[in-house]
């Protein structure tokens, strides 16, 4: 959910001021609607069951994704072929955000402002440089979430998967 919400984040300023652990914080009591047993039981009843396909993401019999996909669609042979014929790669890689997070902070405590897309690169280039220039490029600490909020989620993802799993 916070990765869908933060997607949008250069085209949405009032989302510019959000980190994951802040977020989690303050939809703690929300997000548990947005989990995948909650979504499957909407998409449910708005669809008929054949027409929703769950994925394991994890599953290592298929190529990915898009074969799963592409290969349980009547009539999408060529795209089912085309997805197991494809080289796999990562369309979706992880993105270091430790900049964008100072960025945050430093905007937090008024140290800066982050308003376009442009200024807000250009200030994020300029805290990586100074980090790499100054501070030799030193390992960020990380901050977690509550351990009552981990224990949440935790919970959500064990019902879950005995739900879709029985």
């Amino acid at each position: 959910l916070f990765n869908h919400e933060n997607k949008r984040w250069y085209r949405d300023e009032s989302k510019w001021g959000e980190n994951i652990v802040d977020f989690l914080e303050e939809n703690s009591e929300t997000y548990h609607s947005y989990y995948v047993w909650s979504l499957l039981q909407r998409l449910r009843r708005k669809f008929d069951e054949k027409n929703i396909i769950l994925m394991d993401f994890h599953d290592k019999s298929t190529r990915g994704p898009e074969e799963t996909l592409f290969c349980n669609i009547p009539n999408a042979t060529e795209m089912c072929n085309a997805a197991r014929s494809s080289k796999e790669e990562n369309l979706n890689p992880s993105v270091n955000l430790d900049y964008f997070d100072l960025a945050y902070g430093a905007k937090k405590e008024g140290m800066v402002s982050m308003s376009g897309t442009k200024k807000t690169t250009k200030l994020l280039k300029a805290i990586e440089k100074y980090h790499n220039t100054n501070l030799t490029g030193a390992k960020f600490e990380r901050v977690c979430a509550s351990s009552t909020i981990l224990e949440r989620i935790w919970s959500m993802t064990l019902a879950a998967d005995s739900k879709l799993n029985p």
